[in-house]
């Protein structure tokens, strides 16, 4: 082999070696990229999880807050309704009442209550989708 071609062939070996280190350099910038995405996209979801859980505590107070006056409500509608009767009966216009079964009333300053309690857990709620939030955050940028 002469000195020529011998150079020849590691000018060729060496720009194998240089394409062989931009692909993997190539590879390495793509992994790198991907894995920002999918970074960003775990703490999307994370944000919107916080969103939805303190929503959905938030609706479940609600929800609590609406059965209990519906039970008020119905309590006070069988009231009026035996009322209602008695009032009939007594001037002899319909049969008399007839007992029929109440729901649990509930007292006036509970429901008053009600709300203020549901408020103060929305409240909670909320503080801690923050801190986690804040807790996810962290983790991210110790990850990065």
């Amino acid at each position: 082999m002469t000195d020529e071609s011998a150079v020849d062939t590691a000018v060729r070996r060496l720009a194998l070696a240089l394409d062989a280190l931009d692909a993997a350099v190539e590879r390495r910038t793509q992994a790198d990229q991907s894995e920002a995405a999918l970074a960003a996209q775990v703490q999307a979801l994370g944000t919107d999880r916080t969103r939805l859980a303190a929503a959905l505590d938030g609706e479940a107070a609600r929800s609590r807050r609406l059965e209990e006056t519906n039970r008020e409500i119905a309590g006070r509608l069988d009231a009026a309704v035996i009322s209602i009767q008695s009032v009939l009966a007594a001037h002899g216009e319909a049969p008399p009442p007839q007992e029929q079964p109440q729901a649990a009333p509930i007292p006036h300053a509970e429901t008053q209550d009600a709300p203020q309690e549901a408020d103060e857990a929305e409240e909670e709620a909320e503080e801690e989708a923050e801190q986690d939030a804040e807790e996810d955050e962290k983790k991210q940028q110790k990850a990065s």
